[in-house]
């Protein structure tokens, strides 16, 4: 166990078939959790065995939207709203195929017909869990790396266009183990606020406290050179 979550650390990410399992986990757990709800609240006697039964039959629509859209093949520290996109989609085939296993089981086998309204809860309940489930593990990855792991701490010099293409390159790449001060402008409109989450300051401020206070070993600049006044030279 400590060998793989030390290999986990070192690559950043969790391995398909990890997320894959994890996937159907949800999947399945929620299933089971929203029948036992709605048992509760309508009186639907809870039988395990029909559950399974009908959770089973979704094993293969799970797996063709696996191999639709590779939901698992994202790389989760760096989760994004397309990642999210992917997830909808995909279980979008899930939900149909309970929708066809359902009607089917009106029709022919009265044990198959999987009540509607646990179809349609589960696909908002078990997409939110899935989306939740990576968000989680890439907030815990970054957590974990910025403790275990020594950086260099830098200021961006520039928090423009070119600055914020900066702090994303360096956010997605652990391997430059670079930590974000912040930004440096003189701007005075972008001085004091917010950019990407990291705070902006003025040269004065940058230069007069925050590198000695934060231990900022770096700067980077990250604004064109014919746009550098003398002075800022």
């Amino acid at each position: 166990m400590k060998n793989l979550f030390a290999t986990l650390m070192k690559h950043s990410y969790l391995p398909s078939w990890m997320v894959l399992f994890c996937d159907w986990a949800i999947l399945a757990i929620s299933f089971l959790l929203i029948c036992w709800f709605l048992s509760g609240l309508t009186g639907i006697v809870f039988d395990l065995r029909i559950i399974f039964l009908q959770l089973l039959s979704g094993v293969p629509f799970f797996y063709l939207a696996t191999y639709l859209f590779h939901p698992h093949k994202g790389i989760i520290r760096h989760s994004t709203t397309q990642d999210a996109t992917v997830i909808i989609f995909s279980h979008l085939i899930i939900t149909m195929g309970f929708l066809f296993v359902s009607l089917m089981g009106h029709i022919y086998v009265k044990e198959m017909a999987i009540p509607f309204p646990i179809v349609y809860i589960h696909f908002f309940v078990s997409v939110l869990a899935m989306i939740s489930f990576r968000l989680a593990i890439k907030s815990i990855f970054s957590y974990v790396y910025s403790i275990t792991s020594d950086f260099n701490k830098v200021l961006i010099f520039g928090a423009g266009y070119k600055g914020q293409i900066t702090r994303d390159v360096i956010e997605k790449d652990k391997n430059l183990r670079i930590k974000l001060a912040g930004f440096i402008d003189d701007n005075l409109h972008l001085q004091n606020k917010m950019i990407g989450g990291l705070p902006v300051y003025s040269e004065e401020k940058a230069f007069g406290k925050i590198i000695e206070a934060e231990g900022v070993k770096e700067i980077i600049i990250a604004v064109s050179r014919h746009k550098l006044s003398e002075e800022r030279k």
